[in-house]
């Protein structure tokens, strides 16, 4: 997840800005359409952070959270701390998630909300997602990857690799795996029990190229998912389907977002008018938050919706 929007609270993870090198993330308050700080300072001294690949927020306790999949841990900032401007705010650390029998860890993590649960996929020999307990002890181990002919020779720990983001319904066992390397969508019902918790969308592979401890996107094969939002009704893919060869950077911005509902029925397609990138949506969903390029710069930029 790029973005999270509580209430008039809207993060956003600046991947795509100058601002990264310096600054993770940016607080803003969109109902009065001011910023209210730039937080999560990169780097390795104290209160300084390093590559997170998932963001939310913890409604039980007001906090930001973040994982870190070097250290396998959440991480914490406490958003009364953010909102009161603290010249220094404190990342607190959470939970951190064992490694299991396989000795690996999580990619990215979401949490299961009404079961005090974590679920995520990860470098796992076996399987692609692991549930694990609020205090970091994996439950289980759960669904696969469908590969093609050709990743039958590619073990799960690299397809593993392959970028990927997850977000949790806001109130149920349930969350969304989006895949950035082709248009695969999934559904994971921890309700249903651990025999078939799983309902995909896809209609084409990952194209991969295997290297010796990794995998990397072939760059004439189209890209996903490059932005994703999740509401209580609807889910929110933000789809690429350019390729690095023919459009070089412009293959990581998009102007098409797919609505599906919890089943993974199509809903309806918007069609922005300019590219965009990390999104957001209202929890009536009746506005989309984006970062969009206008007039070569990059700006936030509001989105009314009607489905």
């Amino acid at each position: 997840m790029d973005a999270v929007l509580l209430d008039t609270l809207l993060v956003f993870y600046d991947k795509f800005t100058e601002n990264s090198k310096t600054n993770y993330f940016t607080l803003i308050d969109i109902k009065n359409k001011r910023l209210i700080r730039r937080f999560g300072r990169a780097g390795k001294g104290p209160n300084e952070i390093m590559y997170p690949t998932s963001i939310d927020i913890d409604k039980e306790d007001f906090s930001f959270i973040m994982f870190f999949p070097a250290t396998n841990r959440i991480m914490k900032y406490s958003l009364t701390e953010l909102i009161s401007k603290s010249s220094f705010p404190i990342v607190r650390q959470g939970t951190r998630f064992e490694k299991g029998t396989q000795n690996v860890g999580y990619t990215t993590v979401a949490k299961l909300h009404g079961v005090n649960q974590y679920l995520g996929p990860g470098l796992f020999e076996k399987g692609k997602y692991a549930i694990s307990h609020i205090d970091g002890k994996i439950d289980s181990i759960i669904g696969d990857y469908v590969k093609s002919q050709d990743q039958k020779r590619m073990s799960n720990i690299q397809l593993a690799m392959g970028y990927q983001s997850i977000h949790s319904h806001p109130f149920l066992p349930k969350c969304t795996y989006f895949c950035v390397s082709s248009d695969l969508i999934e559904v994971i019902d921890c309700s249903r029990g651990k025999n078939d918790p799983v309902t995909r969308f896809q209609s084409y592979y990952p194209d991969f190229k295997a290297q010796e401890s990794s995998v990397a996107h072939n760059a004439t094969s189209p890209l996903g998912f490059i932005g994703s939002y999740v509401t209580s009704r609807y889910i929110y893919g933000l789809y690429s389907g350019k390729t690095f060869s023919e459009n070089g950077n412009m293959f990581a911005k998009s102007d098409r977002l797919y609505v599906f509902d919890w089943n993974l029925t199509p809903i309806c397609a918007y069609a922005p008018d300019h590219q965009i990138q990390c999104i957001a949506v209202s929890d009536g969903d009746k506005e989309l938050y984006s970062t969009a390029v206008v007039n070569d710069e990059m700006q936030l930029v509001k989105w009314n919706m009607e489905h």
